[in-house]
C-alpha cells in the first residue's frame, strides 16, 4: 500500500515539474515590442492594405493588411541601433 502511494505522488510531481518548466519556456520565450523601446505604432500605405493572396506549394493561402496589423500582429516602427544577437540586445 505505502509503495503505490509513493508511486503516485511521485507521478504527480514529476508531471507537475514538467508542466512547470514548459509554462517557463513558454513565457521566456516572448519578446514584446515595448522591451525594445518601440512605443510608435506603424501605419502600412493605404494601397498595401487588405486581402493578400499567395500560393504555397499547391495550396492558395491569403493574410490579411490593416492599417496597424498583418494577419492579427501588431506593427511597430523600427528602432535604430538596436539589433538582436543571441538573446542580447546589442
Amino acid at each position: 500500500m505505502k509503495k503505490k502511494l509513493l508511486l503516485f505522488l511521485g507521478a504527480i510531481l514529476l508531471i507537475l515539474g514538467f508542466a512547470k518548466l514548459s509554462s517557463v519556456n513558454a513565457d521566456a520565450a516572448t519578446i514584446k515590442a515595448t522591451d525594445w523601446g518601440a512605443k510608435k505604432v506603424f501605419t502600412t500605405p493605404k494601397k498595401t492594405r487588405g486581402v493578400w493572396y499567395y500560393k504555397e506549394g499547391k495550396k492558395v493561402k491569403k493574410f490579411k493588411i490593416t492599417a496597424h496589423t498583418i494577419d492579427g500582429v501588431k506593427l511597430y516602427k523600427e528602432l535604430n541601433g538596436k539589433t538582436l544577437i543571441d538573446g542580447s540586445i546589442s
